[in-house]
């Protein structure tokens, strides 16, 4: 019954089993102290994926490099195909928050920035779903967020079917 879709997101998973090492070097080289916004693209991703992560008491997504990351990763592993659409998402994303706020994304108030991704997350807009999945992956794959944000543990112990969780428990992440 779900044999087409099954042959169809195959080779996406063949694709994203293959590139996931990579992905993962790139997450461990990505560093916010060297990367720098170049370009009004650039600067809107950056205010993007910091109004996602926000840094609060464990760093937030601009701290962990996530946007030396995403253009990396798009560089790097995405095919030019999905990549142009990504940036003609960011371009349509621009062009409607101009329209509608009269300035960029990234000049826009705090307040505004919410009002404006709450619509978006809500409407479920592909862009917005689209960069949220990329600052999620690049966040939780750099060391920031797996030693600051989830609990890392670089060899996981033995097993413990139940445990009690309370709001201060963090998840784990085994990898680095």
């Amino acid at each position: 019954m779900y044999r087409r879709q099954f042959l169809r997101d195959l080779p996406l998973a063949i694709v994203s089993t293959a590139s996931l090492p990579r992905l993962l070097e790139i997450a461990a080289n990505a560093n916010s102290k060297s990367w720098v916004a170049n370009t009004p693209q650039e600067e809107i991703i950056a205010a993007l994926v910091d109004m996602i992560i926000p840094k609060t008491s464990t760093p937030g997504a601009l701290d962990a490099g996530v946007p030396a990351f995403m253009l990396q990763s798009l560089d790097e592993v995405v095919p030019p195909k999905r990549k142009e659409d990504f940036f003609r998402m960011l371009e349509q994303f621009s062009s409607n928050c101009i329209t509608k706020y009269g300035q960029p994304f990234n000049a826009l108030s705090e307040s505004d920035k919410k009002v404006y991704l709450t619509e978006l997350m809500l409407q479920k807009d592909p862009f917005f779903l689209e960069i949220r999945r990329w600052t999620l992956t690049g966040y939780f794959t750099s060391q920031e967020g797996m030693t600051q944000s989830l609990h890392y543990k670089p060899m996981p112990g033995k097993y413990e079917a139940c445990i009690d969780v309370t709001p201060e428990t963090k998840a784990e992440a085994s990898y680095f």
